[in-house]
């Protein structure tokens, strides 16, 4: 079977120039707005990503209505927003029966609305050449960002570099020497980047953004995430085997060890964040997530209920009498407290499918498989359910291709 441009059948275009269309226009909007949020620093980067985030909600909003009124909106995302609203409308009336008064950290509504517009950003683009597109302008995007950082004096160099997590301290009443979201953000970039160097023909090009992956990739350590840089690297060793030849692969990853090295031979590494943090981590410190899943454990045997059917957002705090921002910090365990065991199952297993049909189908790991992967990793160690927003799309993205697609390798270069 060939794939066709129906509504379960997709034809994929890879190309390098640069494609502008509303849908690309509005899945960058859509990056914008999931990640702008993740690059604070001071309190002025504060200000200015609070009117960047307008900016990106005004664009998606355009971009959102511009599509609509040019083919309207088609079954597949019906279906699956209707999908994602029983689920979630399950979740929160589970919560109320069991006298959860705070079900999660951010509005449920805003939430909502941000995955539902990603899911029909990327069904809307899926069939486009927006994999490479996309990762140029993110890339361009998070080149910004760093310039804007240092000007603003977020990132200092005094001689190393340093974050200057003004705004972090201000808000926990103390010194914060990591960022977890910049962490991500740097992530993501590395991964954009890794992905344009290894569809590069150009030698030039290809060293280009070689160097920019190398930069997000100290970055990303800079921020001090542990889970973050874990996931990075794993993301960027995948892209690297799955588009180049074996030998080709073997050699970058070879130049990144060296430079990893490299840093990690600085003089006064020991004062960065990542180092202090790697070396708790080593002394068997991770930072009460082996605690919460232990509680999280103990709360299923203790009231099996929720393993059945779920017990809905917010119950691991209610129950605990923690803070509504303490959530179980890992996916898999929050979706069986809130959604119960089966229904985590059944997702799962239809997510892991869809993921393994679309590799089959483009045929190497691009930007949505990619950034997918990364978010799903991350999501292991932070990140509250609903707040994973890359990754809920994802969830939602791949379920469908799970159920719809068939299995033939097929795409159209």
């Amino acid at each position: 079977m060939n794939p066709t441009d129906s509504e379960n059948n997709i034809t994929f275009h890879v190309s390098n120039r640069w494609h502008v269309s509303a849908e690309a226009i509005g899945l960058f909007a859509f990056l914008g707005l999931v990640t702008i949020s993740n690059t604070v620093t001071t309190n002025l980067s504060y200000e200015w990503v609070s009117i960047c985030r307008l900016v990106f909600v005004g664009l998606i909003a355009i971009t959102v209505l511009t599509i609509i009124s040019r083919r309207g909106i088609r079954s597949r995302e019906i279906s699956m927003g209707l999908v994602f609203l029983c689920f979630t409308i399950h979740a929160v009336l589970l919560a109320k029966l069991n006298s959860v008064a705070e079900i999660g950290p951010e509005p449920i509504e805003i939430d909502v609305a941000i995955i539902l517009v990603g899911m029909f950003l990327v069904f809307s683009g899926i069939k486009a050449p927006w994999t490479l597109s996309l990762a140029k302008g993110f890339v361009y995007y998070s080149l910004i960002v760093v310039g804007f950082t240092v000007v603003i004096g977020g990132l200092h160099f005094n001689p190393l570099p340093v974050f200057n997590l003004e705004y972090g301290s201000d808000q926990i009443g103390r010194e914060e020497d990591y960022s977890l979201g910049l962490s991500y953000f740097f992530g993501l970039s590395a991964i954009a980047a890794v992905l344009l160097m290894t569809s590069e023909l150009r030698l030039r090009n290809r060293f280009l953004y070689g160097i920019f992956c190398l930069a997000f990739i100290f970055l990303c350590v800079l921020g001090g995430g542990r889970g973050e840089i874990i996931a990075t690297l794993v993301v960027v060793l995948l892209v690297v085997l799955s588009r180049l030849r074996f030998i080709t692969g073997a050699a970058l990853i070879v130049i990144f060890v060296i430079f990893g090295a490299i840093v990690f031979s600085l003089e006064g590494v020991e004062t960065f964040s990542f180092y202090k943090r790697f070396s708790l981590l080593l002394d068997g410190n991770l930072s009460t997530r082996d605690t919460l899943l232990i509680d999280v454990f103990m709360l299923l045997q203790d009231y099996p209920d929720c393993l059945i059917w779920g017990c809905g957002l917010g119950y691991f705090q209610h129950y605990y009498g923690y803070n509504v921002g303490l959530y179980p910090h890992n996916s898999i365990a929050e979706a069986v407290i809130v959604f119960g065991l089966p229904v985590t199952i059944v997702t799962a297993a239809l997510y892991a499918r869809g993921i393994i049909v679309y590799r089959n189908r483009v045929g190497e790991i691009d930007m949505l498989l990619a950034f997918s992967i990364y978010a799903a990793l991350v999501s292991l160690k932070s990140q509250s359910l609903y707040g994973s927003w890359i990754f809920l799309v994802s969830i939602l993205i791949f379920f469908w291709i799970g159920i719809a697609w068939r299995g033939e390798a097929s795409i159209k270069r």
